[in-house]
């Protein structure tokens, strides 16, 4: 029986539409097999969601999110978000966690240029502190704990040297 010109075309799309599908699959490989965070989160966001990571045993404090505060020179604090940077949500998880960590290289200096160029009144802080926003992990559910201070980051103003 031959197919007629619509059928085939029709037959064509949907191996293609397979074969697409099968390439994409094929693709995350490299991400799952090389855990580098830095690919993974600019490429392929879904495999370095937290969902994915590593497993939580019943008890484990758990760095849930993160909050960033700039202090200004009288002490009064001012919260920093990621729409206030103008940042995607996977960036500002991506370098608070480093920062958090004390990473130099992909937390805390990109953090401060970031804060230098599009926070709203940035010549004005003098630090700046990454809490963490943790909860516990049990067997009825995520228990929230208080936050705590995780760094403070001094910032030097390029113009004066002063912090």
């Amino acid at each position: 029986m031959a197919l007629t010109a619509q059928e085939r075309l029709y037959r064509g799309l949907v191996s293609l539409f397979v074969g697409g599908v099968l390439v994409a699959q094929a693709a995350t490989v490299p991400f799952t097999a090389v855990r580098n965070d830095v690919i993974a989160n600019r490429l392929y966001p879904i495999v370095a969601y937290d969902m994915y990571r590593e497993p939580h045993d019943e008890g484990e404090r758990v760095d849930a999110s993160w909050t960033l505060e700039a202090v200004q020179a009288n002490g009064k604090a001012i919260e920093l978000t990621c729409d206030m940077l103008k940042m995607s949500i996977w960036d500002w998880k991506r370098i608070l966690r480093f920062a958090s960590q004390g990473d130099q290289a992909n937390g805390i200096i990109p953090l401060k240029e970031l804060v230098r160029q599009r926070a709203p009144g940035a010549e004005e802080y003098t630090e700046l502190r990454v809490s963490s926003l943790p909860i516990r992990v049990t067997r009825n559910g995520p228990e929230t704990i208080p936050s705590k201070v995780l760094i403070t980051i001094p910032l030097v103003h390029k113009e004066t040297g002063t912090p």
